[in-house]
């Protein structure tokens, strides 16, 4: 007999926010995983479609509505199970340091899709995986893959691939913390100064997030102080007159064209009322570029400085005496 679901999608959905994980919920009631994800999908799944549940075997029903919330079994065929931080870590790093995810799966002895479910999905794993890659990661962590006779262009893919994903090279975690899930990696060695930043541009990595917050500072928001001296009815004049500046100035700070030193900012903000902070914004300001410049001196000393590149000021030679 066939009765309408709702109750076990329910019970279902509530024990799944609870965490307790579908597999354990079909063990339990005595049905299937798929029947599980259903009820907690809501739908049922047609090739490419999803059907409503609209009725379901009343057994089924039963089973699924009267389960109670059990704690995950923290166990497994392969011994207790652990978290899955480090050996995330340790396999995102050999994927960033070029070695194919077919090459990796080969190397642990699973199938491609375990490898991506190792790094994406899985929260808890099996003691063996765990010293599996572990014992990958001490071996190969490091070593360039080109070393070991690897295809480059599989292993250019596998860095490009790595970097879209921001995963992080082997060289920037620390044995001691890269099991920590609250450890942070060291992509530069100067991780957490506008130096860092400007390796990071330069190497072509990912701002790390300590990296960014260095180089976040309070910036003039030119929309802001337009709407400001607006809302109190000044015109461009009468600020530029009050703060003792050029109306042309204020116009380049309100279109973001101009950057206002700290004394200026303090006047604006003082004319219109307001503190400094309230016509600012925190914004992620990278230090300059400087690699132009460092490619005129570097002509320059190697005596080839009469003819810079385009945008390059040009700086003469002197000739040694």
């Amino acid at each position: 007999m066939r009765i309408d679901p709702a109750p076990a999608v329910r019970r279902a959905q509530e024990l799944f926010a609870e965490g307790m994980a579908p597999k354990d919920m079909a063990r339990q009631a005595g049905v299937s995983v798929t029947t599980v994800r259903d009820l907690i999908r809501g739908c049922r799944s047609v090739g490419r479609n999803h059907a409503p549940l609209v009725a379901m075997n009343r057994s089924v029903v039963r089973a699924v509505a009267a389960l109670e919330y059990r704690p995950p079994d923290f166990t497994s065929g392969f011994g207790p199970l652990s978290a899955s931080t480090g050996t995330k870590r340790r396999l995102q790093g050999l994927w960033a340091d070029g070695y194919p995810g077919p090459w990796l799966a080969a190397s642990l002895g699973v199938a491609a899709p375990r490898v991506h479910e190792i790094m994406h999905r899985e929260r808890l794993l099996s003691a063996r995986t765990v010293d599996r890659v572990a014992r990958l990661h001490e071996k190969y962590a490091g070593v360039p893959p080109e070393n070991l006779g690897l295809n480059a262009q599989a292993v250019t893919a596998a860095r490009r691939a790595a970097a879209r994903k921001s995963y992080v090279p082997t060289r920037c975690w620390d044995d001691d913390t890269i099991d920590d899930p609250n450890a942070a990696p060291e992509w530069t060695g100067r991780c957490g100064t506008a130096e860092g930043y400007e390796i990071h541009e330069r190497e072509a990595i990912p701002p790390c997030p300590a990296c960014e917050e260095a180089v976040r500072m309070p910036v003039l928001n030119g929309a802001r102080l337009r709407e400001r001296r607006l809302a109190t009815g000044m015109t461009v004049s009468a600020l530029a007159r009050g703060a003792r500046m050029d109306p042309r100035t204020v116009q380049g700070y309100e279109s973001g064209h101009r950057i206002p030193q700290p004394h200026r900012l303090r006047a604006l903000a003082t004319v219109l009322g307001v503190g400094p902070d309230d016509l600012c914004t925190v914004e992620l300001v990278p230090p300059p570029r400087r690699a132009s410049r460092a490619r005129a001196v570097a002509r320059v000393l190697d005596g080839r400085g009469t003819e810079p590149r385009r945008g390059e000021r040009r700086v003469p030679a002197q000739n040694p005496r």
